[in-house]
């Protein structure tokens, strides 16, 4: 939980136009780099967690809403990336316009099902 508020440190410091605060350029980095080690402690942490419930350990109630939470907090992390990012570009001259395309999607939430052999598209 240190690690993520050390990281969360300079991008409040940006977003508050504080003295000492990360140059523009660096915010997609940092902001990227905090959302990339909370779904690393979510994938780290969600197989000890089932490992944990299978041992009774934890009930599975407990695991359950440890997952929800750990699920939250990744996509938090995600939707913090996005929103640096767009207000960066806002920050820019000629920058939120510039941008046309559209989002992109979350890694692995969008991805379409696997096809089979031999099926067509629809």
């Amino acid at each position: 939980a240190r690690d993520l508020a050390a990281g969360a440190a300079p991008l409040g410091l940006w977003l508050a136009g504080s003295p000492g605060a990360p140059p523009g350029e660096q915010i997609d980095l940092l902001a990227g780099a905090l959302n990339g080690r909370i779904a690393d402690t979510r994938r780290r942490e969600r197989p000890r967690i089932l490992e944990r419930t299978a041992a009774g350990e934890i009930s599975p109630d407990a695991a359950l809403a440890q997952l929800q939470a750990l699920q939250w907090i990744d996509g938090v992390g995600y939707h913090i990336y996005r929103t640096l990012h767009h207000l960066r570009l806002a920050a820019v001259p000629g920058g939120a316009t510039s941008q046309l395309e559209p989002d992109a999607p979350e890694p692995g939430y969008n991805d379409p099902p696997p096809r089979r052999a031999g099926e067509a598209d629809l």
